[in-house]
């Protein structure tokens, strides 16, 4: 039962990420999608996907660099199928580097943003925990 609210918890961590990215993404000309309901189903299935794809790293079954790079793989399958199925266009002869490129700056993007975050949680928790051992 712990695995199945770890694995929804990542899906939501995922939309939420994947949501922003894409929003930003159109902020910054990267995408000039316009949002349909279809699109934004679409997003939310991709991005959770990807969150869900995070317990292959959080499952501690595999070495830590191999589960980056099966998770890097996996997202970027993952990415590929739903361009397939929700006709995106983002995989057209032509952009298939500018694809590549732009996913491996968003996924970088991405980790580091999420590194960032695991580290400033962990300084708080750690200065907390010094100012309870204190008094």
């Amino acid at each position: 039962m712990q695995t199945i609210k770890n694995i929804l918890s990542d899906a939501l961590i995922g939309v939420m990420i994947g949501s922003t990215i894409f929003l930003l993404t159109i902020a910054v000309g990267l995408t000039a999608a316009t949002t349909t309901p279809k699109l934004i189903v679409g997003i939310f299935i991709m991005s959770g996907s990807i969150g869900a794809l995070t317990q292959i790293i959080a499952g501690n079954w595999l070495p830590f660099p191999a589960g980056i790079a099966l998770h890097f793989v996996l997202t970027m399958l993952v990415v590929a199928a739903t361009n397939f199925v929700f006709e995106w266009g983002w995989l057209n002869g032509h952009t298939i580097v500018n694809f590549v490129v732009t996913f491996v700056v968003i996924y970088a993007l991405v980790w580091l943003g999420v590194y960032g975050h695991s580290w400033l949680t962990a300084r708080q928790m750690n200065h907390r925990l010094r100012d309870r051992n204190r008094s």
